[in-house]
């Protein structure tokens, strides 16, 4: 979200310069040619190279936090039992879990999880 902002505001600004320059170059001359200046350039270039730095780094991020292991406890309300399991984080969803050791367990309505950090 952060970086279609950066973006919109980026293309906002590019546009102010190109049509403040264009307004100022036309006055003057009318059949001389505009090149984009160099620095126009390197700034478009730098943009474009830190935007996708920061690209990277979220989805860098976001992957990390995927694959981050965490102990779930299902709770079943039927027995006083409780199990505990290492799951990844991005292996749980709303009516299953996968565990480590390439265990599915589907999960009932009425069961209860708790997910904590797993401790290594």
């Amino acid at each position: 979200m952060l970086t279609k902002i950066i973006i919109t505001i980026f293309i906002i600004v590019s546009v102010m310069f190109y049509l403040r320059k264009k307004n100022q170059t036309s006055s003057k001359s009318k059949h001389t040619k505009i090149a984009v200046p160099s620095q126009f350039k390197y700034l478009t270039f730098g943009f474009v190279a830190l935007s996708l730095c920061l690209s990277a780094a979220y989805i860098f991020m976001q992957w990390q936090d995927d694959n981050k292991v965490v102990n779930v406890t299902i709770i079943s309300p039927t027995s006083t039992n409780a199990k505990s399991y290492l799951v990844r984080k991005k292996d749980i969803s709303i009516n299953e879990i996968k565990t480590l050791d390439g265990i599915t367990i589907r999960l009932s309505n009425q069961e209860r999880i708790e997910i904590a950090d797993a401790i290594n």
